[in-house]
């Protein structure tokens, strides 16, 4: 799940009915340069050119998910971002209450598991807020980075999305 590092090659996972990029049960994944939940720009979470289909293009659940897994890099340091915004599209109706789920990253059950240089929540130059549900969720997940770990490492930005956990 690595583009050329070029625009041109920059892999899109967007407005599907699940998880834009599911990772369970794997060791030793790198995701970087992608547009998740974006058009393929990064620029934008809807889809201006098609009318006949749906407005959105964020994925319904999360951006990524995590589960049961170890070593994984979301993000590289020096390399193009993982812009990934715009997902938790589904609604669940609890008795009266109704609740939306998904996010931009979620992580279950893994270790070492690197979430650095990307946009969460952001479109590709971090300027315009593209919301995700929830930005980041740790569930029962240990022994993880997210953000920089040195001076050398650039940081996430994770900034516009609806809810904090």
């Amino acid at each position: 799940m690595t583009p050329n590092g070029t625009d041109p090659d920059t892999l899109t996972f967007s407005a599907t009915g699940g998880n834009g990029i599911d990772i369970t049960n794997a060791e030793q994944v790198d995701v970087y340069g992608n547009q998740i939940g974006t058009d393929a720009l990064g620029a934008s979470t809807s889809r201006r050119f098609d009318p006949r289909e749906g407005n959105e293009l964020g994925n319904a659940v999360s951006g990524i998910s995590i589960s049961i897994a170890s070593h994984i890099n979301i993000g590289l340091s020096g390399q193009a971002p993982n812009i990934i915004s715009g997902n938790g599209l589904l609604f669940v109706l609890v008795g009266e209450r109704l609740f939306q789920v998904g996010d931009g990253v979620y992580i279950k059950k893994s270790t070492s598991v690197t979430l650095q240089g990307n946009r969460i929540g952001t479109d590709k130059y971090g300027t315009i807020g593209l919301p995700n549900s929830t930005g980041v969720v740790l569930d029962n997940a240990s022994k993880n980075v997210i953000g920089v770990t040195s001076p050398t490492v650039v940081g996430n930005l994770i900034s516009g999305n609806r809810q904090s956990e």
